[in-house]
């Protein structure tokens, strides 16, 4: 009997769970091509620049997740820990910034973070997502929502509930960091160590470009003084709320969130 066991926080497909893989990506890229959102495939190594200076030197992925990879004795290249920043470095590498508006993408590939392996949640895992650049208007947000809700239907998933939230524009967005990071401070005794540890880096580095998150592992002191946390709404211009509003109900959540939501398929 071999000794050697996948690596921890890997697993194998066998042909079965292979073969249902499989059937989920033809239902999401069949669905894609419907919407017009051709696949684009990209390196599972990339600089690691491109992660950094697109999810800020303070985010998780890049503070302790991400997997370094080394070519005779050269570094600087990790593991592809995500799609957004693959995706649009491929966009500008190729000159598609001038092609016609918008332009699509649709991705469906293998991920690799180096976080704590838990119970569905593993250190390669397959993710998808849409990509659309060009168009400001919010019907361009509309449109991969609804592109989700009706996939989940589509394979038959009923147990969830469908939240929108905004950080708004880029006159927004400095106001909630702001909002968060002071009010956080302000209670940092209810923080774990490391959402402690997240917060002190997000005040040394506020030009980040996305919203501070408060870990999971945090106590349950932190849930009860998150529900007082400043709300989206009081944070948002005019013209982002009317963007945020444009013919949906939004019920406005507190700006603190215990984390985000990826589709992943594991």
């Amino acid at each position: 009997m071999p000794s050697y066991q996948a690596p921890r926080g890997m697993r194998d497909l066998l042909p079965e769970e292979a073969a249902a893989f499989d059937a989920l990506q033809a239902v999401i890229e069949a669905r894609a091509l419907r919407y017009g959102y051709p696949r684009i495939v990209t390196p599972i190594v990339e600089d690691r620049g491109v992660f950094t200076k697109s999810v800020g030197e303070t985010s998780d992925i890049v503070g302790y997740e991400m997997y370094d990879v080394s070519l005779h004795g050269q570094g600087s290249l990790v593991l592809r820990p995500e799609g957004t920043a693959a995706v649009t470095r491929a966009f500008l590498e190729h000159g598609l910034q001038k092609a016609p508006r918008p332009v699509r993408f649709f991705y469906y590939e293998p991920m690799f973070r180096g976080q704590r392996p838990q119970l569905l949640r593993y250190r390669q895992f397959w993710q998808w997502g849409l990509e659309c650049f060009g168009p400001e208007e919010p019907l361009a947000d509309v449109e991969i929502i609804d592109f989700t809700a009706r996939l989940f239907a589509e394979v038959g998933l009923v147990s969830y509930e469908l939240e929108l939230n905004t950080v708004g524009d880029a006159k927004c967005q400095p106001k909630v960091r702001e909002a968060l990071a002071t009010y956080f401070a302000k209670n940092r005794d209810a923080l774990s160590d490391q959402s402690k540890e997240r917060l002190d880096r997000i005040r040394c580095a506020f030009s980040i470009q996305r919203t501070p998150r408060i870990s999971r592992s945090s106590p349950r002191l932190l849930r009860c003084t998150s529900f007082s946390a400043p709300r989206t709404a009081n944070t948002l211009t005019r013209s982002s709320r009317e963007s945020s509003d444009s013919g949906i109900r939004t019920r406005w959540p507190r700006l603190w969130s215990a984390g985000s939501t990826t589709t992943r398929a594991r």
